[in-house]
């Protein structure tokens, strides 16, 4: 799965639309969102898992938020975790609501082998990326 080639596919024919509207793609600033493709890229390479918050590993699993992906593992019989904390609330998953996010198709929720999740940052992390993108990646892509 990855909306953001969607989005900006979207934007693309609303551009081509009207030549002279502005159009952009917000990705969000706080919360490294895994169905995005460029978002998912940085939550499995190694060098960047300092941007983004951690499980306490010392609670030993007793988190206010699952640290797997009930969703997934509902399809595919194996739980889907992360060591990184996030939440699952209006996020992609099988049996969620069309405005929540609702998966459908023999794979349901697909974010890429992490959690579909809404990954937290640290407040210090959009300084830690040089392009000054944020944990989550965020930014605009503008279709001038």
């Amino acid at each position: 799965m990855d909306a953001e080639l969607r989005m900006v596919e979207q934007a693309a024919i609303t551009k081509g639309r009207n030549a002279d509207a502005h159009v952009w793609v917000y990705r969000n600033l706080v919360k490294a969102l895994p169905w995005l493709g460029s978002v998912r890229e940085k939550l499995v390479d190694p060098a960047y898992s300092g941007f983004f918050l951690k499980f306490d590993a010392s609670r030993k699993g007793n988190y206010s938020v699952p640290a797997c992906d009930t969703s997934w593992s509902k399809i595919h019989k194996t739980p889907l975790c992360s060591v990184f904390y996030h939440d699952q609330e209006q996020t992609p998953e099988v049996n969620g609501t069309v405005n929540g996010g609702k998966c459908t198709g023999k794979g349901g929720c697909d974010c890429g082998g992490v959690p579909c999740g809404e990954v937290s940052a640290p407040p210090d992390a959009a300084a830690a990326d040089g392009a000054g993108a944020g944990a989550g990646g965020a930014g605009a892509v503008l279709c001038n």
